[in-house]
């Protein structure tokens, strides 16, 4: 009985971490990087660079594909990416390709893990609508480190941002 009481227990104190952690995340924004939670604000203007990306050609699974972005203020890079938050670039064509603008970002928690992510959407000339999504991990340590995840479903471009400037102050 003592231990059946203890795992019931075991699982309210987990529903209950979750619960305050998915509502901690939810960030309401509040300019083109920054975004209002409960707890204090998030702010990656620190992170952005003028005239580039701050994240120039970060490497992904998918070579020959390479990644750029900038939080805040728009860059241009090669002949199809001009003023946008994100740019893919294919190395073997020297292709580039427009994976969003910074109007049109959006903070996003998602509901099955809490994961709050800064999100880009740009419709493609064939209709389709492609998202950059980036994960903010909050590191109080850690200046700024994105990862690229690449192209994770049609249209969907995974991103893991790793920064102090992810944290709620």
């Amino acid at each position: 009985m003592a231990r059946d009481m203890s795992i019931v227990v075991a699982v309210v104190m987990m529903m209950v971490m979750t619960t305050t952690t998915t509502l901690g995340l939810k960030c309401q924004k509040t300019g083109l990087c920054s975004c209002k939670a409960e707890n204090g604000t998030i702010d990656l203007s620190p992170l952005a660079v003028n005239g580039s990306a701050r994240f120039k050609d970060q490497p992904g699974p998918d070579a020959p594909y390479v990644y750029s972005w900038n939080p805040c203020i728009p860059f241009t890079e090669g002949g199809s990416c001009n003023e946008v938050a994100v740019c893919l670039k294919n190395n073997d064509t020297n292709d580039y390709y427009n994976l969003g603008f910074p109007s049109s970002a959006n903070f996003f928690t998602w509901p099955d893990d809490g994961r709050l992510s800064l999100q880009y959407m740009v419709g493609g000339g064939d209709g389709n609508i492609k998202v950059s999504s980036i994960d903010l991990v909050c590191n109080p340590r850690e200046e700024g480190k994105l990862e690229a995840h690449g192209k994770t479903s049609v249209g969907f471009y995974s991103f893991q941002l790793t920064s102090r400037y992810a944290c709620v102050r």
